[in-house]
């Protein structure tokens, strides 16, 4: 006999035990972050998810829109049904991209690549790498949610831009600081931002500002990588910077 049995017999009411148990389901969905009730609920439409995230950052930010969700094309892009957009739950291992149907099928890859080694990892939308970027996130959860995702890579970019005063620019260095590694990215970077409805952004800037931003020094200015990529050869790449279109 069940334990449930016993306590019905002993004269708990069933309506009483299924409160109970509504009761603790409905607590632990208010625990979740908006992104994870969507993916524990089979959210289907999960291709809008990047592109909300980029807004959300791009109106914090003052990253233009287009700008943003070009580039989460450009690192996480797919095509599902016909439709190209950036995909949430992508990891790429030392230049292995992989797109995941759930953002727990997401983190059990990743924390299995941890526990392995592994540190050269991207991931989300916007492929931030866990071991040049990982000490700016509490968790590798917070750091594959799309709204974290977004909010670092706004960030970053916004410093580029205020460096240089030119979004090509700034997202060529986005990516790396090699100028051929930069130059590839632009290439199909580009396609996919003209290929995106409404206005392209204004590309400069007149004023340009001092480089505050650790990650970003020049290399004759600190020892990190300045970008997403280190610029060096042999390391860990965005998932698309193979030249696949």
């Amino acid at each position: 006999m069940c334990e449930f049995q016993n306590e019905t017999q002993l004269g708990y009411p069933m309506v009483a035990f299924e409160y109970l148990q509504v009761t603790k389901i409905a607590f632990a969905v208010f625990l979740l972050s908006p992104t994870e009730l969507q993916a524990s609920a089979g959210y289907h439409d999960q291709e809008n998810i990047c592109d909300a995230a980029s807004t959300e950052a791009a109106a914090s930010s003052g990253v233009p829109l287009q700008v943003l969700k070009a580039i989460a094309r450009t690192e996480s892009g797919r095509t599902r049904d016909g439709t190209f957009s950036a995909w949430p739950w992508t990891v790429n291992v030392a230049g292995d991209g992989r797109w995941f149907s759930s953002r727990t099928e997401a983190l059990s890859f990743v924390r299995a690549e941890i526990e392995s080694g592994e540190t050269l990892i991207d991931v989300g939308c916007f492929q931030i790498n866990l071991h040049w970027h990982g000490d700016q996130f509490g968790t590798i959860s917070e750091m594959i949610d799309p709204t974290a995702n977004a909010a670092y890579a706004a960030r970053f970019l916004s410093q580029l831009f205020f460096e240089t005063g030119d979004w090509n620019e700034a997202v060529g260095k986005f990516h790396s600081r090699t100028p051929q590694h930069a130059e590839k990215y632009l290439n199909r970077y580009n396609r996919i931002l003209a290929s995106l409805p409404g206005d392209r952004p204004a590309t400069r800037n007149s004023q340009t500002r001092t480089n505050n931003f650790p990650f970003l020094k020049p290399a004759s200015e600190s020892s990190g990588i300045g970008s997403l990529v280190p610029s060096v050869t042999g390391t860990a790449t965005s998932l698309f910077s193979t030249g696949n279109n």
